[in-house]
């Protein structure tokens, strides 16, 4: 049941949604390349929305049939050279990995420019679980790793400043949700960040 409800009221919306917030980051005629970008829906949509725009993704679980170009990779090794990229994003995958900051340096090495991430926030009134809840349902049916890795704003700034990223956006007001559960799954739960690597 909760597939259904997910996947009927919320999974379309959440896609278009997180695309044009992505595609509003990231500058005109940028190459991209997507870290974890699953079945390259929000990447595709990103690189329509991106005048001039290129992208390439890489997964741990990649798939026969994806929307845009998808490599394999290991989930902590980037198979691209320094500086491949303009800019590197990530959709809710950090929180998946086995060691985001090792994650987040091999980003910065391969992007010129910039690192564009969406995650989440543990701070604030019953974030863990709610979050917890929404990884589940969003994930498990899919085979995705789980360890529900999540950080708090200030363990995000602590990332950043020890690789030495400046945050030029940072915006919580996303609107992911419908009106009907947006109180309980919007809230301040998510982030999307626009970091400078230069």
């Amino acid at each position: 049941m909760l597939d259904t409800i997910h996947s009927n009221f919320t999974y379309d919306r959440r896609v278009q949604v997180l695309s044009d917030h992505m595609a509003s980051q990231i500058d005109k005629g940028s190459s991209i390349l997507d870290i974890g970008c699953g079945d390259g829906q929000i990447s595709e949509l990103v690189r329509n929305g991106v005048e001039g725009a290129s992208i390439h993704g890489i997964d741990v679980m990649a798939r026969s049939i994806a929307s845009i170009d998808v490599s394999q990779y290991d989930g902590l090794n980037i198979p691209f050279k320094d500086d491949s990229f303009d800019t590197v994003t990530f959709v809710d995958v950090l929180h998946h990995a086995d060691d985001a900051f090792r994650v987040l340096e091999e980003a910065g090495r391969v992007a010129r420019k910039h690192v564009v991430i969406k995650d989440h926030l543990t701070d604030g009134f019953l974030n863990e679980p709610i979050l917890r809840f929404m990884d589940y349902v969003g994930n498990k049916r899919h085979g995705v790793a789980l360890p529900y890795d999540y950080l708090s704003k200030a363990q995000w700034d602590s990332h950043f400043e020890k690789l030495g990223w400046t945050v030029e956006k940072w915006n919580t007001k996303l609107g992911i949700y419908p009106a009907w559960c947006s109180w309980a799954f919007d809230r301040e739960l998510h982030f999307i960040a626009k970091i400078s690597v230069a």
